[in-house]
């Protein structure tokens, strides 16, 4: 790497994405971009995986060697990858992107105007999604998309970043710490860049949304099945139990009752479920259906997790330590990544 001070470090973690990481990987690394010397693209892939993902990293860790570095994690969960493209960045602002997305040409320097201001802290980039083939008709929503128009705002109180559109600075996450191991993909499956934005508007900074920097998340149609809907829902449910107190999720709710009356709520609210949606299904109303199914799946995974931490007595998890002006949590010595 060129001594040229590092102002923006965009992190990639990626396992099993073959198909899709050299096109996030070459809509960053545009010959615009490759001018510029005050960047940099940390990869983290996971050496589990059993696809080319590992060998197309470093293909192009190989071939761009001044913008590009590789670093392999044991395959702990997402939430380990991120923390560690965290400690390992350069930068003073920190860019996540997901591998299945791609950057449009402003991306780069719609995060340095943004980021020209001080003030800012934390931005959402504006996500576009591309869906591969027919749109299908019972489709609720436009899965992964962020886009709330052309204007540059501050985010009303309750909003939160995507892990694929989040951008901030690294002193924020040396005040409120990394990213959750227990949430996200390899842990509950959800959810672990929504809990940390809201540690980072609980700290006091403000969220932004910057439609300047644009990125497009690709949708392949296999990924367009009902039955995934309603299992990110199950999983976002567990994983909002784990930071979201039992009586903002279920208002009303009395756990002094026995256990036997909770299994008979859930059974009738799982029949009252499939004739409600059967019957949206047959009124033709195929979006309203899934709608209905997604947003009980939501209820039933929060509820159980809740019943399951309170048998078990856990109420609080651990929210991994402040990092210090080395990117190393502070007071604990963290083995480097392998590094190519």
């Amino acid at each position: 790497m060129p001594d040229t001070p590092i102002h923006i470090s965009v992190i990639v973690c990626t396992r099993n994405r073959e198909a899709s990481l050299a096109r996030t990987l070459k809509s960053l690394l545009t010959a615009g971009s490759l001018a510029a010397q005050d960047w940099e693209l940390l990869v983290v892939t996971d050496r589990s995986s059993t696809d080319r993902t590992n060998g197309i990293a470093q293909e192009f860790a190989e071939r761009f060697p001044s913008h590009v570095r590789l670093l392999i994690q044991p395959n702990t969960g997402k939430s380990d990858a991120l923390n560690a493209g965290i400690r390992a960045a350069r930068g003073e602002v920190l860019a996540f992107t997901d591998d299945d997305c791609l950057c449009g040409e402003g991306y780069l320097p719609g995060i340095r105007s943004v980021f020209g201001d001080p003030a800012v802290h934390a931005a959402a980039a504006r996500e576009l999604v591309d869906i591969e083939g027919d749109v299908p008709r019972w489709l609720p929503r436009r899965l992964g998309e962020y886009d709330r128009g052309e204007a540059f705002f501050e985010l009303p109180p309750k909003s939160f970043l995507f892990g694929s559109n989040m951008i901030v600075r690294r002193q924020v996450f040396a005040r409120v710490g990394g990213f959750r191991p227990d949430l996200g993909p390899g842990a509950t499956g959800m959810a672990e860049d929504t809990e940390m934005s809201f540690r980072i508007a609980a700290a006091g900074h403000r969220l932004y949304y910057a439609p300047q920097i644009l990125i497009r998340h690709q949708i392949p149609a296999g990924r367009l099945t009902r039955r995934l809907f309603v299992v990110r829902d199950y999983r976002n449910g567990v994983s909002w139990a784990r930071f979201v107190p039992f009586e903002r999720l279920h208002p009303g709710w009395k756990h002094s009752l026995p256990a036997w009356v909770y299994r008979l709520y859930y059974a009738v609210r799982a029949i009252y479920v499939a004739w409600r949606t059967a019957r949206l299904h047959l009124a033709g109303q195929q979006a309203e259906a899934i709608r209905v199914l997604m947003g009980h799946a939501f209820w039933f995974g929060s509820a159980v997790e809740h019943e399951r931490l309170r048998r078990l007595g856990i109420t609080e998890f651990p929210v991994p330590r402040p990092l210090d002006e080395a990117n190393r949590p502070m007071e604990e010595t963290v083995p480097d990544p392998v590094q190519k």
